[in-house]
């Protein structure tokens, strides 16, 4: 069986975690099976509802640059507690030059617990120069046997204080939002021309963010494809006009699929996206 690169990924990021469990279970032979807890588990800033890709979540953390996150719970277990693990990633697809540069916030964090039952508090700050967008944020605990409980995965939408404020995006082409494409028997390829305007309350490069990105995808699947991107380099200015037109790729069967245009400015504030129903015939 093949991995995907996002499976992979996530398997990097247990393995520090589970390692030394696994080192120290080997040759035991009275192996405990029950899981630990994870009890009376509060965070503040509380989660709250908020929109997240574009649908509604319910455990949404609203976070600036500077600001903390404080973690509460009880750890138990029944035999013994090895370590819980902190864990933050991003949950956007654009990464970071220019006078202000931001970095994605990345964190794991271990820490060894002993006993049947520890209280925990744990502190996480934000860096000033975090990339604004969305978050995962989860805790993880594993007892001496290797066995674990793991919370729900909360979101976290940062801002970045540097730059609140989202761009616009204008579109005047494609100038209505369903289009018909009928791919012929030949090689050659439909094309649907894009065209409009990104516009910021500053230059679109200042934090190394700044996109533009067409991406699609067939109605029912999760699967996502980047059709084009263009990055906002050093001297684009407060506002950049597109004119670009992409082939509709010849190996898309017959559907209704939606192309999404997407912009980004320094720090990844998001502008409104515009989507549009292609029909392929």
């Amino acid at each position: 069986m093949f991995l995907n690169f996002e499976t992979m990924k996530s398997m990097l990021r247990l393995l520090p975690f589970l390692l030394p469990v696994l080192l120290t279970v080997v040759g035991c032979s009275d192996a405990d099976n029950e899981p630990p807890l994870i009890e009376g588990l509060t965070i503040t800033p509380t989660p709250g509802v908020g929109i997240v890709c574009g649908e509604q979540d319910s455990a949404v953390i609203t976070l600036n640059t500077g600001d903390s996150i404080v973690i509460s719970f009880t750890a138990t277990d029944n035999e013994e507690l090895s370590q819980y693990k902190i864990d933050v990633h991003s949950n956007f697809d654009c990464h970071g030059h220019a006078r202000v540069e931001t970095s994605v916030w990345e964190v794991i964090e271990i820490v060894n617990l002993q006993g049947i039952s520890q209280e925990v508090t744990h502190v996480l700050r934000v860096p000033d120069s975090t990339t604004a967008g969305l978050y995962h944020f989860s805790i993880q605990l594993a007892d001496f046997f290797g066995n674990s409980a793991k919370t729900e995965i909360f979101q976290i939408l940062v801002r970045n204080l540097e730059d609140t404020v989202p761009p616009t995006l204008t579109v005047t082409e494609p100038s209505v939002d369903s289009l018909t494409v009928n791919l012929s028997d030949t090689l050659a390829n439909d094309s649907i021309r894009f065209a409009g305007l990104v516009a910021d309350n500053r230059a679109l490069e200042e934090g190394g963010n700044g996109k533009l990105s067409l991406r699609y995808w067939q109605q029912g699947s999760t699967n996502v494809f980047e059709l084009y991107s263009v990055l906002f380099i050093l001297g684009t200015g407060p506002s950049y006009a597109f004119d670009f037109t992409v082939a509709v790729p010849a190996i898309l069967v017959a559907g209704t699929y939606t192309f999404e245009l997407r912009a980004f400015d320094g720090v990844n504030n998001a502008a409104g996206t515009r989507q549009y129903q292609v029909t392929i015939e």
